[in-house]
């Protein structure tokens, strides 16, 4: 058995690699949608575990590309997200054609279970639907999700840009704290250096009188 893992992380893609591997599965790689099916022209396989949201092509339009086409049409698809993961982010998923979506991270026995699943027990699949109006409820549903969670994304984004700036802003202050601290303490350092000075030079001169 053979299964594409597809993400743009490699680091993802290795732990699946290596937990796919460990159950004597074969394994082959893309980092986004467009790689994943230039990939599948060229390798039979049996299963699909895909990212979500990635450059290029996502999750959502390579599943719909693969229910497209007469070729890949049987492939059964999980849909592997840590970024979808409400539960209104399943059903356009599923409308689309995804078999499975689940929430990354995952416990591994849960991920192989349904890889198990849909290998021994695959899902009856309809042709495709000819519906335009469908197929355009579904596309709609897909960009709804899509843009709340580009939403959700810019909003972390500027609370991390934000964050860094206050933490930047926090050290100029210390730096700045510092830099005055540094300035009392060399003031109170010549200080105490001209009063020792003074000290011996009167010491100085009381020796020398008879």
């Amino acid at each position: 058995m053979k299964i594409l893992i597809v993400d743009d992380q490699p680091t993802n893609r290795k732990l699946l690699r290596v937990l796919f591997e460990g159950e004597g599965w074969d394994t082959v790689e893309a980092a986004d949608g467009c790689e994943g099916l230039a990939l599948l022209e060229r390798e039979s396989v049996s299963l699909v575990v895909s990212d979500i949201l990635m450059p290029n092509m996502d999750g959502y339009l390579m599943c719909h590309h693969m229910r497209e086409r007469p070729a890949l049409h049987h492939v059964p698809i999980i849909l592997y997200s840590g970024t979808y993961t409400e539960a209104a982010d399943q059903k356009p998923a599923l409308s689309i054609g995804a078999d499975k979506v689940l929430a990354k991270p995952c416990p591994n026995n849960v991920l192989l279970d349904c890889v198990r699943e849909l290998i021994h027990e695959p899902k009856p699949r309809e042709g495709r639907n000819a519906d335009l109006a469908a197929d355009f409820s579904v596309m709609q549903k897909y960009s709804e999700a899509l843009v709340r969670k580009l939403e959700a994304k810019n909003l972390a984004l500027d609370f991390t840009r934000g964050r860094m700036l206050q933490v930047y802003q926090e050290l100029i202050e210390r730096a700045d704290g510092l830099e005055r601290q540094n300035s009392a303490l060399a003031e109170q350092v010549a200080a105490l250096e001209a009063r020792l000075t003074g000290a011996a030079r009167t010491a100085a001169e009381v020796g020398s009188k008879p």
